[in-house]
């Protein structure tokens, strides 16, 4: 049978328990005052003039590319972009090559 977690004895609980805890006392009341935040200083926010985003001006906005630069990959004469090429010559088109040549290299052997 469970037990009073007040007083230990069975037959009640804690919330009807006859033998009441006393009340604790205070021994004292500690006043304190609460200081307001400081104020902050209104920044100004910056806004870019190109892409019209807070927090950076047109000078180094991502958007901002020259118009002698270009981005991305040339295309090259053989159709593949220029990051295949290494070595003064098309990877791609070398490991294109290599395959077909291992391609005829196994039809003539089958012949």
């Amino acid at each position: 049978m469970r037990k009073c977690g007040n007083c230990g004895q069975t037959g009640h609980n804690r919330r009807t328990c006859p033998v009441s805890k006393p009340e604790p006392v205070i021994e004292s009341i500690v006043e304190f005052e609460i200081e307001a935040p400081e104020e902050e200083e209104e920044v100004e926010v910056v806004t870019c003039r190109l892409c019209y985003d807070e927090g950076h001006t047109i000078e180094t906005c991502m958007y901002n590319i020259p118009k002698d630069k270009k981005l991305g990959p040339d295309l090259m004469k053989c159709g593949h972009f220029s990051w295949w090429w290494e070595d003064e010559r098309c990877t791609r088109c070398n490991i294109v090559s290599i395959v077909l040549e291992k391609l005829d290299n196994e039809v003539e052997n089958e012949d």
